[in-house]
């Protein structure tokens, strides 16, 4: 079986590396573990960081949070559909918005369900993903304020979501000058100015984002450490978080190139008959295919292999340049960008396992501790004993 693998060292170098960018500037962090498709081996790594919110746009793995840690705060970080209101209120205790119609619906299920749901309001800042166009903000949160059992929790924007838009100096600060302008409008206190993601590290580091940007959303940043801003990895971090290793099925020299005549492909194309001498490959196979991946995310970490084709549940290797020689039973092991990471940790077909630097597999993980902290309480929105941020 085809394994996915969490290196429990390299998350926590990962985690060390991201508070000692944030705390000093006062920065909140929360985790978003969507990538994790609600593993609850995966999760509990996660919770061992004891972060101070984690964020998730799947309600079920919002309720995966909660079977482990019930006292965890819990962020659903898309717009919720108004249909999902029930699900949202349970698992989350706040949720990123940018509807009136969607806050009705969790304001009359969050009396129903007897609590108070927090509010964050998102604005445009230019990926036209979700995001209330900046004209209106103002007018928009003066009407959310206005419902019984919600709660402002404050305003945020995302980039690099959609369109590869990336933060700046200037819509960082209009993005704090929004929070000023609503808190003079409105008379009330905006915790959270959540400005940050993953791409804006890089600006933290140099020292770029405005003091009143005070919470950031991390999700690719623990899992791979990416600079996406100038590529590769950033500064202190690891991307060695996941890996995959797949098991060889088949090994066996064969022609280069397959041989006619041809007929449609699974994937509704044609080949044409090679027209010279194809010569021949060492060929391994290996058990997963695009029912568990996309190929385009996937990198051999050995020299001398190379990803030749991909079926529905079979990928086609070339190992005739590896260093050593390739059996049946042997693993072949892959790095792993996001995407690719993203489906096949949604594939039911891929174990998941923690394993540390010296790949010995882990049990269930022991917490940190309070020195290893993030920052932030721990209570529900709206409990007496909330914490700003």
């Amino acid at each position: 079986m085809a394994t996915l693998r969490m290196n429990r060292d390299a998350l926590r170098a990962n985690h060390r590396a991201i508070r000692a960018r944030t705390e000093p500037n006062g920065i909140e962090v929360g985790y978003v573990t969507k990538l994790l498709c609600g593993s609850e081996t995966l999760l509990r790594e996660v919770l061992a960081l004891q972060p101070a919110e984690v964020m998730d746009a799947r309600t079920g793995n919002l309720a995966a949070v909660r079977r482990l840690d019930a006292h965890v705060r819990t962020v659903y970080i898309k717009p919720p559909a108004p249909g999902n209101a029930e699900d949202v209120v349970r698992w989350a205790d706040a949720s990123y918005n940018t509807e009136l119609a969607t806050l009705e619906a969790l304001d009359a299920e969050a009396g129903r369900q007897g609590v108070r749901h927090g509010v964050v309001v998102m604005v445009e800042m230019g990926d036209l993903r979700e995001g209330i166009v900046r004209e209106r903000v103002a007018e928009f949160v003066g009407r959310a304020l206005r419902f019984d059992h919600l709660e402002l929790q404050g305003i945020g924007t995302n980039f690099n979501c959609l369109n590869g838009t990336l933060p700046s100096e200037d819509k960082l600060w209009q993005l704090s000058l929004f929070r000023e302008l609503i808190e003079v409008r409105h008379g009330i206190v905006v915790p959270w100015v959540s400005g940050g993601t993953t791409v804006a590290l890089p600006m933290l580091a140099e020292g770029r984002v405005p003091a009143a940007v005070n919470h950031f959303r991390i999700g690719e940043g623990l899992f791979f450490g990416t600079d996406i801003v100038h590529g590769g990895t950033l500064d202190g971090m690891r991307d060695d978080v996941l890996s995959l290793e797949a098991e060889v099925i088949e090994v066996a020299e064969k022609p280069a190139e397959p041989s006619g005549p041809f007929g449609e492909d699974p994937f509704g194309g044609t080949r044409e008959a090679s027209r010279g001498p194809i010569g021949t490959r060492r060929q391994a196979l290996v058990d997963v295919g695009w029912l568990d991946l996309d190929p385009e995310y996937l990198e051999p970490d050995d020299e001398g292999v190379e990803i030749v084709d991909v079926s529905s549940d079979i990928m086609s290797i070339d190992v005739g340049r590896r260093a050593t020689p390739t059996r049946v039973g042997d693993t072949i092991r892959f790095k792993l960008q996001y995407m690719g990471a993203l489906k096949l940790l949604n594939s039911d077909y891929v174990d998941k396992v923690v394993i540390d630097d010296a790949g010995n597999r882990l049990g269930a993980p022991e917490p940190i501790g309070a020195s290893d902290a993030a920052a932030g309480g721990r209570a529900r929105t709206g409990s007496s004993d909330d914490v700003a941020a």
